[in-house]
């Protein structure tokens, strides 16, 4: 994701929202939770932070990983086996101007370790 971008977890209880703000030497990091998908009704930040690294974070009951990036760009990715997580990136730093109740969320999915095989030309 971008500077100017955020990205959005669909929790088992509610949604988080991630913002990443780069620069060439480190990032800093702000996590909003929210029971409901518009954060101004009711959202608390959970997390806030500075790293010129890859980090962990939990969240809720998810864990996520954050950095290794440039200094415009940078990602944020559920932690592996995290199957019910969702996960969306949106046009938008700011949780408080959006209502994400129409948002689409992508899943990790489980791979086949036979389709593995077969991408790297095992028979």
């Amino acid at each position: 994701m971008t500077n100017g971008e955020g990205a959005v977890l669909k929790l088992k209880a509610g949604y988080a929202f991630v913002r990443l703000q780069t620069t060439k030497t480190n990032f800093h990091f702000t996590v909003w939770h929210s029971d409901t998908p518009t954060f101004l009704q009711n959202s608390n930040p959970l997390i806030e932070g500075d790293s010129a690294s890859m980090k962990s974070l939990a969240v809720a009951e998810a864990k996520i990983w954050i950095g290794d990036g440039t200094e415009t760009a940078t990602y944020v990715q559920l932690d592996y086996g995290d199957y019910t997580t969702g996960l969306a990136l949106v046009k938008t730093a700011d949780p408080f101007k959006a209502d994400f109740s129409n948002q689409a969320f992508g899943l990790a999915q489980r791979v086949n370790p036979a389709d593995l095989q077969k991408a790297i030309g095992v028979k």
